[in-house]
């Protein structure tokens, strides 16, 4: 296992990786051993001295050693015997703390470096960074791979099929992990998205299953918030989301849900049919969506759905307890949901034609506050439509 850290899964150390990027880079860079590899049979063989005071000398000259006798270590290493176990023990923790400064100065360097070929030997950075983005938040993201999924960070993704095989693993890991108290680790998802956005066009429909329930699944949806990998992750989200086919009413709600913007683009494709969908409650979503992220430039999509007469819910007047009063089923329609979002994504002040309207933070507005009694088709025509002219102004 490379002796480095689960950043996704523990943030503190992306902590550690920021540190370590600052520290100057003269401590990365190649020093000579203060022992010579014509000292080490030598002083590996004190390590077995009977005389403690030996062994404890051997030592101290030998913990100055750095990589560049580190072939010569790990050879009078594999020279050891069995009976040899004290001097084993020191020998391995001697190794691995070479490996460990090697790998910091690896990692020191590949983070503060700007040239995108530079990868340190880190050759999957070729194929993370054109999914994920060339940045240093990108790269810690990136490193977080290295415990999990160390062939994913030291070899570069060089086939759409290759990235899918990945992904297919992958996700059956994730599955099998999900079966267990532990579950999965943001790690698992990382890899998993990173190899769909590779695999490009090239993907499978049982797959967007998988991802779905990972999206909503602790501690996937807190980790896509985390202020230090937001931006890479939203990338690598929002890639995936493009190339799906089913399941987008379910990714539209993660995603409004963590305030990720790529959920227009989901509200975009839900909106783009020309016919109302068997659940009309999943437009609305849709709608409230491009209420929080739309803008302008979406109009035409949302303009489209101001004659559907749809009724997207109801709700029974019950005569507020008096008998004399009758009980009436007060309804929206979608074209009321789609005035709404029209004006208010052109900046129109919309307080007059929904006065009982409630607004919130996570959806942009409620569908009940629309509610019109069953004798409202005049009210409805009449400001649509006076809406409509407005429009047709507008654009000349």
């Amino acid at each position: 296992m490379h002796p480095m850290i689960n950043l996704a899964r523990k943030p503190a150390a992306l902590c550690f990786l920021m540190i370590l990027s600052t520290q100057t880079i003269g401590s990365a860079q190649h020093k000579e051993s203060r022992i010579q590899a014509d000292q080490i049979p030598k002083l590996v063989e004190g390590l077995g001295s009977s005389a403690f005071s030996n062994r404890e000398s051997a030592m101290r000259q030998l913990s100055e050693a750095n990589e560049s006798v580190l072939s010569e270590l790990e050879m009078a290493f594999q020279g050891l015997g069995d009976d040899d176990l004290e001097a084993k023990i020191r020998m391995n923790s001697i190794i691995v703390r070479i490996k460990n400064d090697r790998s910091q100065n690896q990692i020191r360097v590949f983070l503060r470096s700007t040239d995108p070929d530079n990868t340190q030997g880190f050759e999957g950075w070729k194929s993370f960074s054109r999914v994920a983005g060339l940045n240093r938040n990108s790269k810690m993201l990136f490193l977080g791979l290295l415990e999990t999924y160390p062939g994913l960070v030291f070899s570069e993704l060089k086939s759409k099929k290759e990235a899918l095989d990945k992904a297919k693993d992958i996700a059956k890991t994730i599955d099998q992990k999900m079966r267990t108290i532990a579950g999965f680790e943001s790690t698992d998802a990382i890899a998993m998205f990173y190899c769909f956005n590779v695999a490009d066009d090239l993907t499978e429909r049982s797959l967007e299953g998988i991802a779905v329930r990972i999206l909503r699944t602790y501690p996937f949806p807190q980790f896509m918030q985390e202020p230090q990998s937001r931006k890479s992750v939203e990338r690598l989200i929002s890639g995936w989301s493009q190339r799906i086919e089913d399941r987008l009413y379910e990714c539209l709600l993660v995603l409004v849900q963590t305030n990720y913007p790529q959920a227009k683009e989901l509200a975009v494709r839900m909106l783009s049919s020309d016919k109302m969908s068997e659940e009309p409650d999943e437009l609305v979503k849709a709608m409230q969506a491009m209420f929080r992220f739309g803008s302008a430039t979406d109009l035409p999509i949302v303009d489209k759905w101001l004659d559907d007469k749809t009724v997207c819910f109801i709700a029974q007047n019950q005569g507020f307890g008096n008998p004399q009063v009758p009980v009436d089923l007060l309804t929206v329609e979608f074209r009321d949901v789609a005035l709404l979002v029209s004006m208010h994504l052109a900046g129109e002040d919309y307080s007059d034609e929904f006065r009982g309207l409630r607004t919130i933070d996570l959806w942009g507005f409620r569908p009940e506050s629309l509610l019109l009694p069953p004798n409202a088709d005049a009210f409805r025509a009449k400001r649509i439509n006076a809406w409509k002219a407005k429009r047709q102004e507008s654009v000349r």
